[in-house]
C-alpha cells in the first residue's frame, strides 16, 4: 500500500512541474528563490536529522502562499519522537523562509507561519520495510495542524492516531523534556521576563527547564481573540510565529526553545507586534540563564 501511496506522491509531483511549465515557459524569479530556500532546508534536515527529501510542491500563482516538503525517515518512532520530529522540521523551514531577505516581498503573507508550510514524512524502519502495524508510518503537517498516522493494510486506508496544532505540539515538547526541572502539579512559576503594554496587555516568559532551555509564553489583557504575530531573536536564528488571544484576551502558553547550536547560552528576544502596542521580552537562556 505504501509503495502505491509514494507513486501517487510522485505523479502529483509531475504533474505540478509539466502543468506549470512548458518548454517557452519560464518559472518566476521567486519561484526559483523558493526552490532554493527548500533545497537548502531539506540538505541540513538531511544533515541534522536523516529526513530524505523525495518530493516538493506549494502554491506560487501570482506570490508564495505556500511552501512543501516530503521526507522518509528510516527508523520506528513513537507519539514523542514523531513530534520533536515534524516540529523540528517545521521550525526549520519557517525560519529560513522569514529569514531570506530576497524573497520576503514574494511570500503572500509575513511571517510566513505553520499555516504556510506543508510537511509529510514517511516512516520506514533501517532496512526499507514498513515498520510495524502499531507503530507510526506516516506523520502530516498540513494547515498548521499535525497528524499521526498508522497503516492500515487490510482496508488500504491510514488512521489518525492524534491530531494538534503545531503551537499545542511545540508546548507539549516543552511540557515532556522540562518535566524533570519544574513541578508541573504546583502553581509555583519562574517567570524570567514580564512586560505590560500600553494598552494593559501583559506577556511573561516562564522557565520549564533552565537545564534544557525551554520557556513558555503567555500573558493576558489582550482584544478577544487578538492574533498577533511573533518574532523570537536568538543569535542570528530568527522564527516567526502567530498565536491568538482566547475570548477572554489570555494568551495559550506557547512553547520557546531558544537555543542556537554551537553556543552554550545567550540572549533571546520575543517581539510581540501590535498596531499601538507592541511588547519586548528580553531573556537569557543557556549558561546566562543558569548564572546567579
Amino acid at each position: 500500500m505504501k509503495l502505491i501511496f509514494n507513486f501517487g506522491v510522485i505523479i502529483t509531483i509531475l504533474a505540478f512541474i509539466f502543468g506549470c511549465s512548458s518548454f517557452s515557459y519560464q518559472s518566476p524569479g521567486y519561484v526559483k528563490l523558493a526552490h532554493e530556500i527548500t533545497a537548502n532546508t531539506a540538505k541540513k534536515l538531511e544533515e541534522q536529522k536523516k529526513l530524505y527529501l523525495i518530493g516538493t510542491g506549494g502554491g506560487m500563482m501570482h506570490d508564495i502562499q505556500a511552501m512543501h516538503m516530503s521526507f522518509q525517515f528510516f527508523h520506528e518512532v513513537d507519539l514523542e519522537e514523531a513530534r520533536e520530529l515534524i516540529v523540528y522540521a517545521i521550525r526549520e523551514y519557517l525560519s529560513d523562509i522569514n529569514n531570506n531577505e530576497e524573497v520576503r516581498s514574494y511570500l503572500h503573507n509575513y511571517p510566513f507561519t505553520a499555516k504556510n508550510v506543508e510537511i509529510h514524512i514517511w516512516i520506514y524502519n533501517p532496512d526499507g520495510s514498513d515498520p510495524s502495524l502499531d507503530k507510526i508510518y506516516y506523520i502530516s503537517a498540513i494547515n498548521g495542524v499535525i497528524n499521526y498516522y498508522l497503516d492500515l493494510p487490510e482496508t488500504h486506508s491510514r488512521k489518525s492516531i492524534h491530531q494538534e496544532t503545531y503551537e499545542e505540539a511545540l508546548d507539549k515538547i516543552g511540557f515532556n523534556q522540562g518535566a524533570d526541572t519544574v513541578d508541573r502539579d504546583t502553581n509555583e512559576e519562574v517567570i524570567v521576563n514580564e512586560a505590560v503594554a500600553r494598552d494593559g496587555a501583559k506577556a511573561r516568559v516562564i522557565a520549564v527547564s533552565l537545564e534544557h532551555s525551554i520557556y513558555q509564553l503567555n500573558g493576558e489583557g489582550f482584544k478577544p481573540h487578538e492574533s498577533l504575530n511573533c518574532i523570537s531573536t536568538s543569535y542570528d536564528e530568527v522564527l516567526y510565529f502567530q498565536v491568538k488571544a482566547d475570548e477572554n484576551g489570555a494568551l495559550p502558553s506557547v512553547g520557546s526553545m531558544p537555543a542556537v547550536i554551537g553556543e552554550s547560552g545567550g540572549m533571546c528576544r520575543i517581539d510581540i507586534l501590535r498596531d499601538e502596542a507592541p511588547i519586548h521580552l528580553n531573556y537569557p537562556w543557556g549558561s546566562e540563564g543558569l548564572k546567579d
